[in-house]
């Protein structure tokens, strides 16, 4: 039986990328999506879509039970109104954490954003910043008790894949551009190894020739201090 990926975001300009390199990978990969026609102008019957808005729907149920992975490249695009940072960003990921029967395994891999920790200060002056809700989303996914992996990509943009290597810091100075293509890219071969669980970083692209060896590039990144 083929292993099962969940996405959010899947329709988006990152999250397209990372459905087509899961579908080359031969997964079956389900993802929620509130355009049905976007999906299938996107994916044709490649992928098995469940409707449903992200903010409007009470649970994820049907969208992560029985999904060895969940790939998140969800996020909002506004600081207010029904579709604000808060409901799009953490709510929707509380929702999908909470949605995973119990006892059923799923590596969490969510695309999150360098410099939180400099910019998302954890105070009520930052309620409306995007970066704030996307480092409380981070604390939430690394306190849910499931593996997990956190990608902070540089200044994305739309650059060819593979032009440029690929690094990965932990210092979160910020900084620097990535192909989303690249951070898709990032963000599949991140389930694929063990070496990558419970590790959070930056990933940008440079300009030196590609020479990727992904082993290799999770295993240099420090495990993250466990969060009580």
């Amino acid at each position: 039986m083929r292993q099962t990926v969940a996405v959010l975001g899947g329709t988006g300009q990152t999250g397209k990328h990372v459905v087509q390199k899961l579908l080359e990978l031969g997964l079956h990969v389900r993802v929620l999506s509130r355009d049905l026609a976007k999906a299938r102008e996107l994916f044709g019957n490649s992928v098995e879509v469940i409707a449903g808005d992200l903010v409007e729907v009470r649970d994820l149920k049907a969208l992560v039970t029985g999904a060895t992975h969940l790939l998140a490249a969800h996020g909002a695009d506004r600081f207010s109104g029904e579709r604000r940072y808060e409901l799009v960003d953490y709510v929707g990921m509380d929702k999908a954490l909470d949605s995973i029967p119990a006892g059923q395994a799923t590596h969490i891999v969510y695309l999150s954003c360098c410099i939180v920790y400099k910019s998302a200060l954890l105070s009520s002056t930052h309620l409306g910043q995007p970066l704030y809700w996307k480092r409380l989303t981070e604390d939430l996914v690394q306190r849910s008790g499931h593996p997990y992996t956190i990608v902070r990509p540089g200044r994305l943009n739309s650059s060819k894949s593979g032009s440029l290597q690929v690094v990965a810091e932990q210092l979160d100075l910020g900084g620097g551009y990535i192909a989303r293509e690249d951070v898709a890219e990032v963000m599949v071969q991140a389930m694929q190894y063990e070496n990558a669980r419970g590790k959070t970083f930056e990933t940008f692209n440079v300009a030196v020739l590609p020479a990727r060896d992904w082993n290799k590039f999770f295993s240099e990144l420090k495990a993250d201090t466990k969060l009580v």
